[in-house]
């Protein structure tokens, strides 16, 4: 065990008495007992410095014993003073000396003990332990115990007697008649020192071993031991050490529980003169024997208790000397300086108030050191524990545990920023731990390291990190590097933070990491290397030097693109030149993922649009859909291209596909036609120039019917599509517009200009004229103003036309004309010109349509030759619908008499009321009782005779004023 020299004590000489025998204190005052008897009292000076030979005055009391003084001791708050001498133990009061007590039955005893507390004296005789109770005026004798072996000391450890016999300790309890075995021992001086209320020391040759004894069950046992250079013949405590004389001029003091493995030692040698002892310092390395020449006993310990820990040491010759503990603080230094951290912790927290800062600074020192030392024996917790504790701890002294989590550069920058640093760790400490060690060591020190950067955030805000800020963020990212992968690293990277960033980047680089490294990247506003470093993960990832790890792993193929948009999406409208630059790749990899990216931009789309027309046209229709639909594109500016781009499409589709002449097949066909009915800011005439003569007549009609040219579109679905119910659904269109915008227009307000009729209706009517008109310009006798059935009578014209009758059916006249007028009311058109079927497929459409269409008129429109069996399905919904109509109309009859008659029940239900009369209501006009005359009731309850009403009704009568007044309020 490795032996360190202890500075805990300085010896100083009090007083010189040839003759003592033994030792006492009371108070500040020493009492010398002499082997003639007497007692000699030195009491200190009132005025003394220092407790000091010079600061002591003498007394002595004769004839204290008939022999010498063999034993003593006080009882500070009872003023007593025990003595031991052959006639036995004797009992005087303090501080005059005046016999108090004579122990009979103590003659010839070898020792005694004395217990305050429960008024309890020991005293050994031979191989018994006497026990005496004081009673106020004298000792009264309680028990006695037989021992096996003489009885060589005793004591009283709190209310249990320790007893030291010749091969053994044992311990007696008070309330127990039997003796507990403590130890076993081979000293040639047994020592019993009392060190606590549950504490002794028991002196067992060449050591002595701490017991503690349990006020319970529970058997006493052994906690520590220590180790003295040679057996001591007495022990004495100041605590924290014991201190055993070896020789009548050696005394050592060593720590009562030692901390740390190594031998903490003080040996006095008190050589010298009356006139002064000489302490031998602190050296450990020599040895003191136990006997010394020219002596003739074993020096004498005695505690004093003082606040500074003194002890008495009575040498050879009769020589006192005081031990006197240094400060707390001092021998705190001292410890720390001998590398004994632990020590240097306990002793320091007994040091007083008035040290407080000393102290903090002291033990912020050792705290650091300590766990420098504790991190390199790979006790990292309990390290980072002492190093949380220290005040000094700063971001250099915890990089210097783990060096290589900090460059040499950042710890040059920090030890030249904070100079030299109080209790720093060494700046070239022992090699790292490695493997797991290495992990487990770095877990450890990234919560501290977290700390110390909130703490460098805090001292620094805001402008130029400091070169700790850097630092310790680098370290951070190392230190998450070195620990399995939890996400952890990401989210701290994505934070604000001051990584160096060559040295992150090199770091991530070697680990994998190029997700972090992304973020990295973005965090430094170095975007076109992260938009680089996601094109190689997504589309290149074999190229990269280092595999791809953790996160980054899965940005091979798409991931990688959605990633690179979400990069994109979040630099915003300003980063053009970056969109431009990358767009490309993104769009090759995943379109969906590009496609959502211009949608999502905040950006104009006449910025975007030449980039996705470059990149990837197919996509540009699709682009601007969404950003009409979501209303971030003027419909004024855009419809009119989307439509144009769909146009083209479909045309080119159609032009190379010749079996698909309408392009039915191409997604695009169906949105155009769309489009071309519901936009409103379309260029229409520009979009049928684009269109084949022959072919996509169905985008044609669409067309012609918004630009109100129904009589060539109607021609169109049925003589050139053949597609009579995609007409007959045309005019379904047409007569729900009309019917709308008519309803709207009776909503509005009355007064005013006439609101303009809408473009559809106007545009259906000026062709309708000339149905309504003959050839002369003048109108028919029967004909009523235009209606929005008309586009069904338009669409009977152009069925009962003959295939070719009015041209080739591309477009016709401007106007609408047709060349075939429509048959006047009441007067049927001959049936020579039309098959039979298709007057049949007219009648049907009249029986469909038979909502719209008054069935009276749609008769007359029927020639007279038509067989009655063509025109039955027309014939039976017309009658049916009438009898619906009649069948309706007494149902809503019957529904609003019974509304009526609810309403009456409602009313009368209103108009009853229960009121409960009895024969002491008043009138409130008269005052009488209301009996059972007739009454009138008040809303608010209140009652008159109906007499009394009449008769104040309309004569200004107050009363019936206020009360109407009161009604109405009601």
């Amino acid at each position: 065990m490795e032996v360190k020299a202890l500075h805990a004590f300085d010896a100083v000489p009090i007083h010189t008495a040839p003759d003592c025998s033994c030792l006492g204190v009371w108070g500040h005052s020493v009492l010398v007992g002499l082997n003639n008897g007497d007692l000699q009292i030195l009491k200190p000076e009132e005025h003394a410095a220092a407790l000091t030979a010079a600061g002591f005055t003498t007394q002595t009391r004769r004839g204290l014993t008939s022999g010498p003084v063999l034993q003593l001791q006080t009882d500070e708050a009872r003023s007593m003073l025990f003595c031991m001498g052959k006639q036995g133990v004797r009992v005087y009061r303090l501080p005059r000396l005046l016999l108090k007590a004579e122990v009979a039955g103590t003659r010839g005893c070898r020792a005694f003990a004395w217990h305050s507390e429960t008024r309890t004296l020991a005293t050994a005789y031979r191989k018994r332990v006497y026990f005496f109770t004081y009673e106020g005026l004298e000792f009264v004798p309680s028990r006695e115990v037989p021992l096996s072996d003489t009885v060589v000391c005793l004591a009283f450890v709190g209310a249990q007697l320790v007893v030291g016999l010749s091969g053994e300790y044992c311990c007696i309890a008070p309330a127990q008649s039997g003796v507990a075995h403590l130890a076993q021992h081979a000293s040639a001086s047994p020592c019993v020192t009392p060190v606590s209320a549950s504490q002794v020391l028991l002196s067992l040759g060449a050591e002595s071993g701490l017991f503690r004894l349990p006020d319970g069950p529970r058997p006493p046992h052994q906690t520590a031991s220590l180790a003295w250079s040679s057996p001591p013949a007495s022990v004495a405590v100041a605590a924290p050490f014991a201190l055993g004389a070896l020789g009548p001029d050696a005394v050592e003091a060593r720590p009562i529980q030692a901390l740390s493995g190594a031998a903490l030692v003080q040996t006095l040698a008190l050589k010298g003169e009356a006139g002064g002892a000489e302490p031998a310092g602190a050296d450990a390395g020599k040895e003191t024997s136990a006997a010394s020449s020219g002596t003739s006993g074993p020096a004498l310990l005695c505690p004093w208790p003082l606040a500074d820990g003194s002890c008495l040491v009575a040498r050879a010759g009769g020589r006192l000397v005081r031990l006197s503990q240094r400060p707390a603080l001092a021998q705190a230094a001292a410890l720390l300086e001998l590398g004994e951290y632990e020590e240097c912790l306990a002793v320091a927290a007994a040091a007083p108030a008035a040290d407080l800062e000393a102290r903090r600074r002291l033990e912020d020192v050792a705290h650091l050191r300590y766990a420098a030392v504790l991190f390199r024996a790979g006790e990292f917790e309990g390290s980072m524990l002492h190093f949380g504790a220290s005040g000094a701890a700063s971001t250099l002294a915890l990089l210097r545990l783990l060096p290589s989590l900090a460059s040499p550069g950042h710890l040059e920058a920090l030890a030249a920023q904070a100079g030299e640093e109080l209790g720093a760790p060494d700046a070239s400490p022992a090699a790292e731990p490695q493997g797991e060690e290495f992990a487990r060591a770095v877990a450890v020190v990234l919560p501290h390291l977290l700390s110390q950067r909130n703490r460098e955030a805090g001292a620094s805000p805001g402008g130029v990190p400091s070169p700790a800020a850097v630092a310790v963020d680098t370290a951070v990212l190392r230190a998450l590097l070195a620990l399995p992968d939890s996400g952890a690293l990401l989210h701290f990277i994505q934070r604000p933070n001051h990584v160096d960033l060559e040295e992150g980047r090199a770091a991530l680089r070697a680990a994998g990491r190029y997700s972090e490294l992304v973020a990295l990247y973005q965090g430094r506003g170095r975007h076109s290397s992260a938009l680089a470093l996601l094109e190689s993960l997504s589309v290149r990832p074999e190229q990269l030097e280092v595999p791809a790890q953790g996160a980054s792993a899965e940005l091979r193929g798409l991931p990688g693109a959605w990633a690179a948009v979400r990069y994109l999406l979040g630099l915003g409208a300003d980063q053009l030149s970056l969109i431009s630059t990358h767009s490309r790749w993104i769009l090759e990899a995943d379109p969906d993922a590009g496609l959502q990216m211009f949608t999502s931009l905040p950006v104009d789309p006449g910025a975007l649009l030449p980039i996705l027309n470059s990149h990837a046209p197919a996509l540009a229709g699709s682009y601007l859909e969404e950003v009409l639909a979501s209303g971030r594109a003027a419909p004024a500016v855009y419809q009119q291209q989307l439509a144009a781009l769909y146009l083209r499409h479909v045309v080119q589709h159609a032009s190379e596909d010749p079996g698909d002449p309408e392009a039915r097949g191409l997604a695009e066909t169906a949105k155009l036609k769309q489009l071309i009915l519901h936009a409103s800011h379309l260029r229409l005439d520009s979009l049928l120039a684009l269109l084949p003569s022959h072919q996509l007549l169905e985008l044609r009609a669409a067309i012609l019917e918004r630009m109100g040219r129904h009589h060539e579109a109607l021609r169109l679905y049925v003589h050139q599509l053949g597609q009579p119910a995609a007409a007959e659904a045309y005019c379904d269109r047409v007569y729900g517009r009309q019917v709308a915008a008519a309803a709207a227009a009776r909503r509005k307000p009355s007064g005013g200009a006439p609101p303009e009729p809408a473009s559809h209706i106007e545009a259906l009517h000026l062709p309708m004229l000339r149905l309504w008109l003959d050839r002369t310009g003048q109108r028919q006798d029967g004909w009523s103003d235009p209606q929005p059935s008309d586009i069904y009578l338009l669409l009977i014209q152009v069925l009962l036309e003959a295939r070719h009758g009015a041209g080739d059916g591309d477009g016709g006249d401007g106007d609408g004309g047709s060349g075939t007028a429509a048959p006047a009311q009441g007067q049927a058109p001959a049936t020579g010109a039309v098959s039979l079927e298709r007057w049949a497929e007219v009648a049907e459409l009249l029986g469909r349509k038979r909502g719209a269409i008054q069935p009276v008129h749609a008769l007359e429109l029927l020639p007279r030759e038509l067989p009655l069996r063509a025109g039955l399905r027309f014939l039976r919904s017309a009658l049916w619908g009438a009898q619906e109509e009649r069948r309706g109309a007494a149902v809503r009859r019957s529904l609003r008499q019974a509304e009526a008659v609810g309403l009456a029940a409602q009313l009368a239900g209103a108009h009853k009321r229960l009121i409960a009369l009895v024969p002491e209501r008043l009138c409130t006009l008269c005052y009488k009782r209301v009996g059972l005359s007739a009454f009138v009731a008040f809303p608010d309850g209140r009652l008159a005779h109906y007499s009394c009403f009449k008769r104040h009704d309309g004569r200004g009568s107050g009363a019936v004023e206020a009360l109407k007044a009161a009604v109405q309020a009601a």
